[in-house]
């Protein structure tokens, strides 16, 4: 089950697909986006597997949950963990700026304000509106991250639960339902067996995360910090 949840953090790590949309339009440039893209996963690829050989190298089998957490108080730890704090920090700007936009464009049109309800990006916002969302959202983002504990398996819920679908199975159902008269015979083969296998995978990680959970929280321990 600990396999499962580790597989599903990874693809929670690369899920970036709900912000897609968002980015492209924010980019003055669109068509250079698969570009971009492939530069991104090319850099993360490496930085994840130069993290997790060196992880695996020190540690071994008794890495925990969060590679930080099996470092020790040590000055080294402290060099890691100030990396870790500003890459934290450039992805959250990033998805800052996507969940702000969201959430002033679903707020705009519930209550019938015309600029946020039909803005298409950040810049088109109301400026101090947008600080104020933001400010919530950071909040928010804020006390999730100090009072959720077991935050290594709630990862694993929400990717298995979430990111597969959103990254395979609904662009495989839209692909058949849009494109079905332009597409090959292979690329239409190959979306009938991405949606079921990605649903199954879902739930099967889903599974495990929630089994996951559930043996955490039976073994005690506060659910914070590196497992004990």
């Amino acid at each position: 089950e600990r396999q499962f949840v580790a597989i599903f953090n990874m693809v929670f790590a690369y899920g970036g697909q709900f912000a897609f949309t968002e980015l492209m339009t924010d980019m003055q440039q669109p068509a250079e986006f698969p570009k971009a893209i492939n530069v991104c996963t090319v850099i993360m690829s490496t930085l994840y597997a130069g993290l997790a050989s060196a992880g695996y190298w020190s540690k071994g089998r008794n890495v925990a949950d969060i590679v930080i957490f099996s470092l020790g108080d040590s000055p080294l730890a402290r060099v890691a963990a100030g990396c870790i704090l500003i890459q934290a920090l450039a992805q959250y700007l990033v998805n800052l700026n996507v969940w702000t936009h969201n959430l002033m464009v679903l707020v705009g049109r519930a209550t019938g304000r015309g600029r946020s309800a039909t803005a298409r990006s950040a810049s088109e916002h109301c400026r101090w509106r947008w600080l104020l969302a933001s400010a919530f959202v950071v909040t928010y983002s804020w006390l999730v991250s100090m009072f959720l504990p077991y935050f290594s398996s709630l990862v694993g819920i929400v990717a298995s639960s979430t990111y597969l679908v959103c990254a395979y199975t609904l662009p495989c159902w839209f692909a058949l339902k849009l494109l079905r008269g332009s597409m090959w015979r292979s690329e239409l083969w190959l979306c009938h067996l991405i949606i079921p296998v990605s649903l199954l995978l879902s739930c099967a990680g889903l599974f495990s995360s929630v089994s996951s959970l559930i043996q955490d929280i039976r073994s005690g321990g506060s659910g914070f910090g590196p497992p004990v």
